[in-house]
């Protein structure tokens, strides 16, 4: 006569029943845990997506891919760039100004910087690189020799040719006088007898005679008082 229950016996000893009703009371909380961990882990993946987008979308502010945002950013490198061209450009006008003035004998070359400022406008060039513009009182391109634009030196040894500028200029030996600076050559005393023979003297000449001039014979250059012992004329 058989047992009361004909079910098979498990692999444990046990009836299939017992087995699988342990495997069901086992699995469920099994599956829970894998659940959550599942889940955490695909949130933190949707973070890092996340994440990911915002930093494309920031990448493509900069390259110029969304147009509010990249008109911002390059409106704001425009305004540096003119900014430092502008920095750039004033610091070479005024040092080509400047060296100028020193080799004309200014006494004070800064002095002369500040009179002609205005009138020195900064270009770029096709190479890129920046160089002044110098202008005459009426805002014209002043020139120099042979049709050529005037440069530092012809442009600011005119402007301290003028009598009213010779205020500016260090004072120097009367032609002729026979003195001679310290250590230096003795005094020559040749030198234009007209304003268009100074005008006509290369530009390093044109300083040397503007230097060695007394304000007399500047003044009788210009036209302004008669020859007198001391004049050219």
């Amino acid at each position: 006569m058989s047992d009361a229950s004909d079910e098979p016996v498990g692999p444990s000893g046990g009836t299939a029943t017992e087995a699988a009703g342990t495997d069901v009371s086992a699995d469920p909380a099994g599956d829970a845990v894998s659940r959550a961990e599942l889940e955490k882990v695909i949130r933190q993946r949707q973070e890092a997506r996340q994440r990911a987008r915002e930093a494309e979308a920031a990448l493509a502010a900069l390259a110029g891919g969304d147009p509010d945002g990249s008109d911002e950013v390059r409106r704001q490198l425009e305004r540096k760039l003119r900014d430092r061209e502008a920095q750039l450009g004033a610091l070479l006008r005024d040092e080509q100004l400047r060296a100028a003035a020193a080799r004309a004998g200014a006494i004070n070359p800064d002095q002369v910087v500040g009179l002609l400022r205005s009138r020195t406008r900064m270009e770029e060039r096709p190479d890129g690189r920046l160089a002044p513009v110098f202008l005459t009182d009426a805002g014209d391109q002043a020139w120099g020799e042979a049709g050529a634009p005037a440069d530092a030196d012809a442009f600011v040894a005119r402007f301290l040719a003028a009598e009213a500028n010779a205020n500016l200029l260090r004072a120097a030996s009367a032609p002729g006088s026979g003195a001679r600076a310290a250590g230096g050559p003795p005094a020559d005393d040749r030198g234009p007898r007209t304003l268009a023979e100074f005008h006509a003297l290369p530009a390093d000449r044109r300083r040397e005679a503007a230097m060695r001039m007394t304000r007399r014979q500047r003044e009788t250059l210009l036209g302004l008082v008669k020859p007198g012992r001391d004049a050219y004329l």
